[in-house]
């Protein structure tokens, strides 16, 4: 319905779905932007988010925050990741996602992210419930000006960064630092554009 919101209004809006806890959130279900609304995280605060639980944006996503984190409530219990749907506009900038499914980019819009840390994202989840990047920390599907810098890619369960093979993607990958991701041990390079 067009509103923009923070995470602040965002829990007001949806005190169940998006729980304040002190200085935190908690997401407790999946959480849907729609393709006429904003979410801009303007705080320095910890999303946590539970086991199964998706982010799915259509719309406006974009981080002013200097230290956002997003990570599983529970690490030993990925959460699926994030989604940025086709025609979504998202900015990712000074975020840590951990212990989750990654994110996935299916939007043809340029996509910023800079200056975050994608730590032990788990890839490996199958079915329904599974992960929303199933091969990557960060995985693209299509779209040209895309820009990630100055972030790193650690120890997540497959390829830092990736493509799929039947996808058109062009992808500025700028100062970024790659370190121990394929720790499951299959054929999955550091980065893998299709």
């Amino acid at each position: 319905n067009g509103t923009s919101y923070t995470l602040t209004s965002l829990s007001a809006a949806a005190p169940t779905v998006l729980v304040k806890n002190g200085t935190d959130y908690n997401l407790t279900a999946d959480l849907t932007i729609s393709a006429t609304d904003k979410l801009l995280v303007d705080e320095n605060t910890t999303l946590k988010v539970n086991s199964g639980v998706a982010i799915f944006v259509y719309g406006e996503y974009k981080t002013t925050a200097t230290n956002f984190t997003i990570t599983a409530s529970d690490i030993t219990a990925p959460y699926r990741g994030i989604r940025f749907e086709d025609g979504a506009v998202a900015e990712m900038k000074n975020t840590r996602i951990e212990y989750g499914g990654g994110v996935r980019v299916l939007t043809a819009n340029a996509f910023l992210m800079d200056n975050c840390i994608l730590y032990k994202n788990n890839n490996s989840i199958s079915g329904s419930s599974g992960s929303l990047a199933s091969s990557a920390a960060l995985a693209m599907y299509q779209g040209t000006n895309h820009v990630v810098k100055n972030s790193q890619f650690l120890e997540n369960s497959r390829a830092g960064i990736n493509s799929g093979a039947s996808g058109s993607v062009s992808i500025d990958i700028i100062n970024n630092y790659f370190y121990g991701n394929d720790t499951d041990n299959g054929n999955y390079p550091q980065i893998n554009m299709g």
